[in-house]
């Protein structure tokens, strides 16, 4: 795990104690391409996308879950009553569900992160202690050792006075989960692949 999720998790504790959760009304997603995630992670044997893929699914989609956040998603779809053995997994209207909730726009996942930042700015001025972020990261969520600590706040780029200016930070943050490229469609060559050489 990159010391930016980690992070991002300890962070986004602290927006979720000020904030109640909303549904979100729209998704990112449109219903074909879902489905077409969907079918492409269905495991023959459930009929269903394994619980233990989303982590995966929604990283590829550009997205930074917490643990908190799959652990969540694991509470709320696994079956009470499932042998250990067994690996809970989900239907097409549940992960639809899923990726409805948890995949942001960058805009989104932008606006989260800034109201993470920001509750350490009190007076909105647009900058942080660093020794206030350091004490969270080694304290809430996900903690970070010393040397995460350390070595996300260097990255944060500090004032000599330890005065950390967020969004520039947030930003670099969000483009540390670039969106996922599409893939390229093209007709597959039936004959063999020929290696070009430089002249």
């Amino acid at each position: 795990m990159t010391s930016e999720t980690l992070a991002t998790d300890a962070l986004l504790v602290q927006t979720e104690k000020s904030e109640t959760e909303k549904p979100q009304e729209h998704s990112i997603l449109s219903t074909d391409q879902i489905k077409k995630l969907y079918d492409s992670n269905v495991t023959p044997g459930t009929r269903g996308v394994p619980l233990k893929r989303i982590c995966k699914i929604l990283q590829l989609l550009g997205q930074a879950p917490t643990e908190k956040d799959i652990k969540n998603i694991c509470d709320a779809y696994s079956p009470e009553g499932l042998s250990q053995k067994a690996t809970p997994s989900v239907k097409f209207e549940e992960f639809c569900e899923i990726l409805t909730k948890h995949v942001l726009s960058r805009d989104e996942l932008y606006s989260k992160l800034f109201a993470a930042f920001r509750i350490f700015d009190p007076l909105d001025v647009g900058v942080i202690d660093a020794t206030k972020l350091r004490e969270t990261l080694l304290t809430v969520g996900e903690c970070f050792t010393e040397k995460e600590a350390r070595e996300f706040i260097k990255q944060a780029n500090p004032t000599d006075e330890g005065k950390l200016p967020y969004e520039p930070f947030v930003r670099q943050l969000v483009d540390a989960y670039p969106p996922p490229k599409p893939k390229q469609s093209g007709a597959k060559s039936k004959g063999k692949s020929v290696k070009k050489t430089p002249n």
